[in-house]
């Protein structure tokens, strides 16, 4: 009996010590996962810019105006006193091979014959500011401005040489710009004053007026007492229309 439970014990032992050779093997593969990839590595789903950085925005978003300390080193004027001055955009410039060099700039406003526009150039630093502000004329409202908007040029010449020093165009927010600097148009009857009586005539009956005149050279003459929008009364001095009146 002894001798049967000899191989029996050992039997019992092997078959335990394999199990706990199978169970050794298990809890290795099980450690195997503490190489796959830990909640320390970067968050690559975060939006661009949620970086680690400070969150400001270097780029210099503000708007290029001649600071308070700068000095003017050179203006060009168009027109005069300016009625309504504002800040209006400059399109390009070139610089004149001279010395001191000359800047001459190009802009789109309204009518010359009543375009007002002052350039100026103001140094600062390392860097030459330029802006420009446009408005109509003191005698604009008197003339007789083309509708629309045309090119003009503006030569500003240095007082000082460049020197190095970058031309800068002066930013203008699109909203503060002048978008038309000629004033709205006068009625078409007030256009005929000062034109010879044939040429007057000729404009007036082209747009689908009749033509009649009321007075001339101080002889007035009897009208009809109807109103018509489509008549044009005038009176004439020496073949010159003196004034104009729609009735």
């Amino acid at each position: 009996m002894t001798n049967f439970f000899k191989p029996f014990t050992a039997l019992v032992l092997v078959l335990a010590l394999a199990t706990v050779a199978c169970g050794g093997t298990d809890e290795t593969n099980t450690g195997a996962g503490d190489d796959l990839p830990t909640t320390d590595q970067p968050d690559t789903d975060l939006p661009a810019g949620d970086d680690t950085g400070d969150g400001t925005d270097d780029s210099d978003t503000s708007a290029v105006i001649p600071p308070s300390d700068a000095v003017v080193i050179g203006s060009a004027n168009i027109g005069g006193e300016i009625v309504d001055p504002r800040p209006h955009e400059i399109l390009s410039f070139v610089i004149a091979e001279s010395y001191p060099e000359q800047v001459q700039i190009t802009f789109v406003a309204g009518d010359v014959n009543c375009l007002a526009a002052t350039a100026t150039a103001s140094a600062t630093g390392q860097s030459v500011i330029v802006s420009l502000e446009t408005g109509i004329t003191t005698d604009a409202l008197a003339k007789s401005c083309l509708a629309g908007e045309f090119e003009h040029t503006l030569s500003i010449a240095l007082e000082e040489g460049l020197d190095g020093r970058d031309v800068v165009l002066a930013d203008v927010p699109r909203e503060e710009g002048v978008e038309a600097t000629a004033p709205p148009a006068p009625p078409f009857e007030e256009t005929l004053v000062g034109m010879n009586e044939a040429a007057a005539q000729e404009g007036a009956e082209s747009f689908g007026y009749t033509w009649r005149v009321m007075q001339r050279d101080g002889e007035d003459f009897v009208g009809t007492t109807d109103y018509s929008e489509s008549r044009i009364n005038v009176a004439i001095t020496d073949g010159v229309i003196t004034r104009a009146w729609i009735g």
